[in-house]
């Protein structure tokens, strides 16, 4: 046998590009050990990890752990399980700070309003209202000030008297980088506004659940 033969040859090596360790480096993808655990994502980041059910999104922020399936396999494979979920590490929000935002998107109609919840250094959360940029009808932009986006947990704006969903405005503006929640209120001045969430990963943007909603409610 002509063990030479079998070598790659040289410049063909197992990310032998750099440009391809740079990019492992900035989104990792990872095996799940059948019989260890995996470290926690660094704060900010994410990665990928392959597990017996498929391949999973795991992110970490100040604020959240994210685990999610983003792909089946039609067979297990033969890693560890993957924990799935959407975490708040200091519990959840709270029903009276979600009501303080309505109240404010309430006064605002029908012009658009936009706060931010932040996670203050005692674990606690605190609703910002940044300074607006302009604020319409169809549209709201705020200046950040006022707080450490690296503390944000949710990022959330009202439609005034519209429905509440995400426009490709809101797209744009999520695609900047973060792991945070992002709601958009809708018919603000109805007895019961409305609600749109999901989840932003590094400018992924996942629906959430009803179930997943009430976790974090």
């Amino acid at each position: 046998m002509n063990v030479a033969a079998d070598r790659c040859p040289p410049g063909t090596e197992y990310l032998a590009d750099p440009r391809d360790r740079a990019l492992l480096g900035a989104t990792p993808t990872l095996m799940a050990p059948r019989f260890g655990r995996l470290p926690p994502p660094i704060v900010g980041q994410h990665r990928f990890v392959a597990g017996a059910g498929g391949l999973y999104l795991q992110g970490r922020s100040r604020a959240l752990d994210v685990a999610l399936r983003v792909a089946d396999t039609p067979f297990p494979l033969p890693y560890g399980q993957v924990p799935e979920g959407v975490l708040l590490r200091h519990g959840a929000l709270g029903q009276d700070l979600l009501l303080e935002a309505e109240a404010r998107a309430r006064a605002t109609a029908p012009r658009e309003w936009a706060g931010v919840v932040v996670l203050d250094h005692d674990g606690s959360y605190r609703l910002v209202e940044p300074p607006p940029v302009w604020s319409r009808t169809d549209s709201v932009r705020y200046r950040v000030e006022g707080f450490d986006p690296e503390a944000l947990v949710l990022d959330l704006h009202s439609h005034g008297d519209g429905e509440a969903y995400f426009s490709a405005t809101d797209d744009a503006s999520d695609r900047e980088g973060g792991i945070y929640l992002a709601a958009v209120i809708g018919r603000c001045r109805d007895k019961q506004p409305t609600w749109a969430w999901r989840l932003v990963v590094n400018g992924l943007f996942f629906s959430m659940a009803d179930a997943s909603i009430a976790a974090i409610r």
